[in-house]
């Protein structure tokens, strides 16, 4: 294994010949070994996750004066005895944790991958793939479970699921505790429509009148459910900024400007707003699908929160 870490690192360097910089060996920690620790060190940096590497000079495997991802895929080269992983693209089929280590222990805080995002599988290892996926700001490289984000879940059918809802529910009327005993109107439709779809149980509490922040929810099942986003002392702006990353079927937290807190479920944006499925907007408990602008939502509301299932 030596004589074939030590024959490959030689003909990467002799590839970067031209450059001013010898390439590396691999080595990132100084242990004496070249494996998945040094490639992770590697991957860390090149993603602002951390601020140095504790060899420089071993982690530039290229020999190009730069620690970035192409040294993370040389190191893991390497330690694949120089076979080059055969990288290609998949849907996601489930939404999936995105973790900073290839043994899943690290959380990259409430980042995931989307079911329906097409993904690049970069590198495999043990129950880990290290995958790139598309973002609002462009990609980022992050290790997920190889056993979930490509598993017959029903993921990709939420849009189906929620359009089937709609065609049951819609423009009927709401009757209070059918689903919960201690919740009512809207949220208790949205916490129904949500479970239907994703099997959470309910959503959570602490979205009430007299507290002054009813447009957060105090989850019940953070294991199931994730905060994706909110915002506060809405503008149209605003409001498009938090439902630019919004999927069909998350739930909508809203505290209006005027009267209580509200609950829906997103169905999908349209060219200048969003369209909810809903009950007693109109106080009366009808359940309808409605749409409203950015600056609808704006004028009306004071501030939204938005949550999606794990």
């Amino acid at each position: 294994m030596l004589k074939k870490i030590f024959s490959t690192v030689l003909a990467l360097s002799m590839t970067f010949s031209a450059s001013a910089f010898a390439a590396g060996n691999g080595d990132v920690n100084n242990d004496g070994e070249v494996n998945l620790i040094d490639a992770q060190l590697v991957l860390n940096f090149a993603t602002g996750r951390s601020n140095s590497v504790p060899n420089r000079a071993n982690a530039d495997i290229n020999g190009d004066g730069f620690i970035d991802k192409a040294d993370a895929q040389g190191i893991l080269n390497i330690i694949r005895q120089d076979k080059v992983f055969n990288t290609y693209s998949k849907t996601a089929t489930r939404r999936t944790n995105a973790y900073a280590n290839y043994q899943l222990t690290k959380r990259y805080g409430n980042e995931w991958v989307d079911a329906g995002d097409n993904v690049t599988v970069l590198q495999e290892y043990e129950n880990a793939l290290l995958v790139r996926y598309p973002t609002r700001n462009g990609t980022k490289d992050r290790w997920v479970n190889k056993n979930e984000i490509f598993s017959g879940g029903d993921s990709l059918n939420v849009p189906a699921n929620l359009q089937s809802l709609i065609n049951t529910y819609n423009n009927k009327t709401w009757k209070d505790h059918t689903y919960l005993a201690n919740v009512k109107q809207c949220k208790e439709f949205a916490s129904f429509i949500f479970n239907k779809l994703y099997g959470v149980g309910y959503i959570g509490g602490g979205s009430v009148t007299s507290n002054a922040k009813n447009y957060l929810i105090n989850l019940a099942n953070p294991n199931r459910v994730a905060l994706r986003g909110y915002r506060t002392n809405l503008t149209a702006q605003s409001a498009r900024e938090l439902f630019q990353s919004a999927q069909p079927g998350d739930f909508v937290q809203i505290r209006r400007r005027h009267g209580g807190p509200h609950s829906g479920i997103f169905v999908n944006r349209t060219g200048d707003g969003i369209i909810l499925f809903e009950a007693n907007a109109d106080g009366k408990n009808s359940i309808r699908t409605n749409t409203y602008s950015y600056s609808d939502l704006a004028n009306k509301n004071f501030a939204m929160s938005l949550y999606c299932a794990k």
